[in-house]
């Protein structure tokens, strides 16, 4: 095999060709192009590293000695269903040409190909690669979004949370979901609406702690024509949405107290008033909200209402953090790389032991999420088997000095510390939003340049100021 100009970013070119003469001239006219140009001068020698790392386009003669090919694209297209296949014809080839587009080749060209030919034929293809890819992920999301939702794991924690689901879904009561951001906790309330008599019905997700202040009441209950400067029609809210279905309430502990109140009347009363009208409106919606606060310090803080927080929990589900239940993190990993496999139109057959101990190894502080995203990222970089050199860097140097794994939560002596009376995250709280203020202090309450400087985004920085009611002093 000869290859030319090899570059990992570049297109790859792979040219099957018997005549190296042909082969080369292609090569010395695609090379300027910027493509990566590998050469086989047989099917049988080109079959195996076309499978193992499929390429963008094939430019494959027709008539090669021994397996012909006709049947190396035959071999070929099940294993690398988005290389696009160009095959080069002599005269007296044009019914087998045709034949073999029939089974997936792109186009045929007549032998001697002109070069400039082959690279338009080329473009043409890559463009039609593009909108496969682009099809593939279209299709995988919607299959995702119509698919009902699973909670992926084996451990005892996760059996135990799935057994629980499944018996207060059929129940119209609400349930309060705790866990940590990452955890999964939307999956949650997806598998609850799923397995209720509400299934047929919308399923509305609502983050509360990305809404502004101002947003939160006609985000929540829709507004009347003419309610605000710009509302030039009327607009339905959140919860007339998910009328007959189930009504998703994150991050609920980030709500500001005037809409708690409003909200627990809705509740309570099953109807509400857009903004700016009059009429009441009847609404049916099941609630499950969810919260990585513990909403006892904040009710003891004054931050959110004790009868609220009553309504929403008349069930309560906790989802373990990532790092407490590793078992469930092979299962997760394989899941995802299939998932993003099938978006990326990649073969990946399997995520080696290598790669798995680093992955047990790290304390996952992004829960679910976080591994979702490395595993992204690995799939994006392998070559059908992810590697631990597939892996990001961080997270393979975080493992190897012990994953940063989340303190005990026994003091020295084994003592658990909620007999010392300690709360921890009380003490962090208070810390969090000492920081806040210093840095709102030295921006002159500036949000965005206070973000900066706590490391933050600014959608970030402005839910923990509602959630520790910082406001700027007037005057």
């Amino acid at each position: 095999m000869a290859s030319l100009a090899p570059s990992r970013e570049a297109t790859r070119v792979v040219i099957v060709d018997d005549d190296k003469n042909v082969a080369w001239h292609l090569g010395q006219a695609l090379t300027p192009e910027g493509y990566e140009v590998e050469t086989y001068s047989s099917a049988e020698d080109a079959l195996e590293p076309l499978l193992d790392r499929p390429p963008d386009v094939v430019l494959l003669d027709l008539n090669l000695p021994g397996l012909s090919g006709m049947d190396l694209l035959e071999r070929l297209k099940p294993g690398a269903p988005h290389t696009q296949i160009i095959m080069l014809t002599g005269h007296g080839s044009f019914e087998r040409a045709v034949e073999a587009t029939k089974k997936g080749a792109f186009a045929f060209l007549a032998k001697p190909a002109d070069p400039d030919q082959v690279k338009i034929e080329i473009r043409n293809a890559l463009e039609r690669r593009t909108l496969q890819a682009e099809v593939t992920t279209l299709k995988s999301q919607l299959a995702a979004k119509d698919a009902p939702p699973t909670l992926l794991g084996s451990s005892k924690s996760l059996q135990e949370l799935s057994a629980t689901v499944r018996k207060i879904a059929p129940f119209d009561v609400s349930v309060l979901i705790l866990g940590e951001s990452g955890t999964g906790k939307e999956v949650v309330a997806r598998t609850l609406h799923h397995l209720s008599p509400r299934a047929g019905g919308p399923f509305v997700a609502v983050d509360c702690g990305a809404l502004p202040d101002h947003l939160v009441e006609s985000e929540l209950f829709g507004y009347e024509k003419g309610a605000f400067t710009g509302a030039l029609s009327a607009k339905p809210g959140r919860f007339q949405m998910a009328h007959k279905g189930t009504l998703f309430l994150d991050e609920v502990g980030n709500l500001p107290p005037a809409m708690q109140v409003k909200l627990l009347r809705v509740l309570q009363e099953r109807s509400l008033t857009r903004l700016g009208g009059r009429a009441e409106e009847r609404v049916d919606v099941r609630i499950v909200a969810a919260t990585n606060a513990t909403l006892e310090v904040a009710i003891r803080q004054g931050r959110f209402r004790e009868d609220l927080y009553h309504r929403l929990n008349e069930f309560k589900v906790t989802i373990a953090p990532l790092r407490e239940r590793r078992g469930d993190l092979p299962v997760l990993a394989r899941h995802f790389a299939e998932q993003y496999a099938k978006e990326f139109g990649k073969r990946i057959e399997s995520i080696s032991e290598e790669a798995l101990d680093v992955l047990r190894r790290y304390a996952f502080p992004g829960n679910v999420r976080e591994l979702q995203n490395v595993v992204r990222h690995a799939v994006i970089l392998c070559d059908r088997i992810v590697q631990l050199a597939d892996l990001p860097e961080d997270v393979c140097a975080a493992a190897k000095q012990g994953g940063g794994t989340s303190p005990k939560s026994t003091a020295p002596g084994g003592v658990d510390r909620s007999d010392l009376g300690l709360d921890l995250r009380a003490s962090l709280d208070g810390l969090e939003k000492q920081k806040i203020e210093e840095a709102l202090g030295a921006t002159g309450w500036h949000q965005e340049k206070a973000a900066k400087l706590l490391g933050v985004t600014a959608k970030t920085l402005s839910a923990k100021m509602r959630q520790h009611n910082l406001r700027k002093a007037k005057g």
